[in-house]
């Protein structure tokens, strides 16, 4: 098993432009395209913003997944990564449901002066 699909390239310039999206949720990279087996090619990449139960409780998860689809193909134009799944989850969903490997794709913020 070899580790990760995506580029370091790849990596920095999904960091650079989610790190607009940073004092809404943390994004991670999770799913079939984190730890790939060897021979095999992921699908597609899998990004997953994690929000406090309380912001995510503000929309309707229908809303979310609109939201999710837009942010996921202004990536998919922005960074030239294809195939883009991105979804707003809940902080206890994320947890509840999906326990596996998470890699963080922020940095810091990029806009930041130190």
């Amino acid at each position: 098993m070899s580790k990760g699909w995506l580029t370091p390239s790849e990596q920095r310039r999904l960091g650079r432009e989610l790190a607009a999206l940073l004092p809404l949720g943390k994004t991670y990279h999770v799913g079939s395209s984190v730890l790939v087996e060897p021979g095999q090619t992921p699908r597609d990449v899998d990004l997953r913003m994690l929000l406090d139960d309380d912001v995510h409780a503000a929309l309707t998860t229908a809303q979310w997944r609109i939201l999710g689809d837009h942010i996921g193909r202004s990536l998919e134009v922005s960074t030239g990564v294809a195939r883009i799944d991105f979804q707003i989850q809940s902080v206890t969903e994320a947890n509840r449901d999906h326990p596996g490997p998470r890699s963080a794709l922020f940095v810091r913020d990029y806009g930041a002066t130190s």
